[in-house]
């Protein structure tokens, strides 16, 4: 029950293509309406008026009108932007920049009319740097933060994930950098062989490939003890919490 309104039915917070699709093929009768989404993507479609639902990555490219005349679509919505931010995702703000980039690459200049509209927050840096129209910036912003952090790029890092035990006994063998933070354990969902755990190895960018050799050493002797199977190893995590 909603703890607000004390409502007990529950809706999408985000609507499927082919729903939206439906939705403005009712808003706006008699319109002509393209879905590229799944196994039905579009590469293509020609300059004639139309509305086009496409999810990221699934956007056709518009036709030119004719010799000399720009394509494009006259205007672009990014619909449901909070969703691609609201993720627990290192990598989250250039991944939604790299989907909004893209869709907007696609519409025809402002001065030929073209228009964008995204429905997101205006403090976030991926929106501010589609506004800037300058990936550049954000780039440099993130950078800055990662350093400042000691997240990738800025350090190499490698996450090792596994049952409780296993693990410290992987890291026990391991003959890392001595200039390796040891961050963690972080508990993850329990399983069948007990209580999975993450731990964090980080180092300057100039020692990776030491780690990297350090965890491929450690990986084979465990392997050889029969118990690589319960430790997964991974460079570079995307998801690090």
């Amino acid at each position: 029950m909603c703890a607000a309104c004390g409502a007990r039915s529950v809706r999408a917070g985000v609507k499927g293509a082919e729903r939206t699709a439906e939705e403005f093929g009712r808003a706006f009768p008699g319109a002509r309406v393209k879905q590229s989404s799944g196994e039905r993507i579009v590469d293509r479609i020609p300059s004639s008026p139309m509305l086009v639902v496409a999810t990221p990555g699934a956007e056709p490219h518009v036709a030119a009108k004719g010799e000399g005349e720009p394509g494009g679509y006259g205007a672009a919505i990014l619909l449901d932007a909070w969703q691609l931010l609201d993720r627990q995702h290192l990598r989250v703000v250039e991944q939604a920049a790299q989907v909004w980039f893209h869709a907007a690459s696609l519409v025809r200049p402002s001065a030929q009319g073209g228009r964008v509209v995204i429905t997101a927050d205006a403090s976030s840096p991926a929106v501010e740097a589609l506004v800037r129209w300058d990936p550049w910036w954000l780039a440099e912003q993130e950078l800055a933060d990662r350093e400042e952090l000691g997240f990738t790029p800025a350090v190499r890092m490698a996450a090792v994930e596994g049952e409780a035990q296993a693990v410290e006994r992987f890291l026990a063998v391991a003959r890392l950098p001595e200039t390796a933070d040891v961050l963690g354990p972080v508990e993850l969902d329990e399983d069948e062989s007990g209580q999975q755990v993450r731990m964090l190895i980080r180092v300057p960018r100039r020692q990776g490939p030491a780690l990297s050799a350090a965890l491929r050493e450690a990986r084979s002797l465990v392997s050889t003890r029969g118990e690589g199977e319960h430790v997964r190893v991974k460079v570079d995590p995307a998801h690090i919490g």
